[in-house]
């Protein structure tokens, strides 16, 4: 989107946001009854991780949220958009302390992480997987 309207920002806040709030808010009861833990994905829900629905007592279950920076997917073809976007993919991994793009595999390994009886004691955190690019 290169001028986006209202309604394309209204249209993208109801699935990046409004999207988390429903799903965390229909799955609520069930992460409770199991003692589970639900990891967010994505900088839209930064803020939502460590605030449960009101109704819920805050440690009912644990909430956290993974923050990846540029990771290498099937939708991260800078090679298939020309010169400006290869241009654009060589500055940030110049940036980046490691040089390089993350991989889907190395969020996986966070969510993991924070999924586990290692990360009992993590909730309301939010874990940034960049590579090093906002330190």
């Amino acid at each position: 989107m290169t001028n986006p309207s209202f309604e394309d920002h209204a249209l993208v806040m109801n699935v990046n946001y409004d999207g988390i709030v429903y799903t965390v808010s229909a799955a609520t009861a069930a992460i409770v009854k199991a003692k589970g833990a639900i990891v967010l994905i994505g900088t839209q829900c930064i803020g939502s991780a460590n605030v449960p629905p009101s109704s819920l007592d805050p440690v009912a279950f644990q909430s956290n949220m993974i923050a990846p920076g540029t990771i290498q997917t099937p939708m991260y073809a800078p090679e298939k958009l020309g010169p400006e976007a290869m241009a654009m993919d060589a500055e940030l991994r110049g940036r980046t302390p490691i040089k390089r793009i993350g991989t889907a595999d190395e969020v996986a390994n966070v969510a993991r992480l924070l999924l586990s009886d290692d990360a009992s004691y993590i909730t309301g955190a939010v874990i940034v997987v960049d590579g090093g690019l906002t330190v």
